[in-house]
């Protein structure tokens, strides 16, 4: 089981969304936003290859973490993030229809198809944090309740990440506050393996 959450930036008191990244399948990041230091960015990378593409919102759960993807099959963009798994899934899934949105206002299918490896961090990192502010907001779930589709999202479908990673896998998911709640602005230079570790939900 991963340790329990630590105090994050922002209202600690309630579940938080804390990872946020727009990806051209599952191994190359365009961007990506994070409010806290630890290694769950490595441990997105390990299992982002492992989960089936599909139009459905799909949520993998790992001890006390959950991992939500939306993915444009056609295009072959995933928006994906790591919240707290008592979040549920309505509001992380309310950030990333709103990701999604804005993401599609920014670039056209050959700017996606031609970019390289975090070659839309330094534009888009911003849109993203924005996003992840907004729905970690003490009114998020007030605003998510406007969206009819993330109306329609079941709070606790989610699927054990055990089920997609082989039994050798070991993922690390450690998640430290940051000095001063500053933002994450750079994406993670090197993506290898990281320790141990270990679920996912749909």
């Amino acid at each position: 089981m991963a340790d329990p959450a630590p105090m994050l930036p922002g209202d600690a008191s309630r579940p938080q969304i804390i990872y946020a990244l727009v990806t051209r399948g599952p191994t190359l990041v365009l961007a990506e936003h994070a409010v806290a230091e630890g290694t769950f960015q490595q441990a997105t990378m390990q299992i982002l290859p492992r989960i089936e593409v599909t139009s459905e919102w799909k949520s993998y759960i790992y001890g006390d973490y959950a991992f939500h993807c939306l993915m444009e099959v056609s295009t072959g963009v995933w928006f994906v993030c790591m919240a707290d798994r008592d979040m549920g899934r309505r509001l992380p899934f309310a950030m990333l229809s709103s990701l999604q949105e804005s993401f599609n206002q920014w670039y056209a299918a050959p700017q996606i198809a031609s970019a390289s490896n975090l070659g839309m961090q330094l534009e888009f990192y911003g849109e993203i944090q924005a996003c992840i502010e907004k729905y970690n907001a003490p009114d998020a779930d007030r605003v998510a309740s406007l969206s009819a589709k993330v109306r329609q999202v079941n709070d606790t479908l989610m699927d054990n990440i055990d089920k997609i990673l082989e039994r050798q896998d070991k993922i690390d998911v450690l998640v430290e506050p940051q000095p001063h709640a500053a933002p994450i602005r750079g994406g993670l230079q090197e993506r290898g393996g990281g320790g141990a570790p270990q679920g996912v939900v749909a």
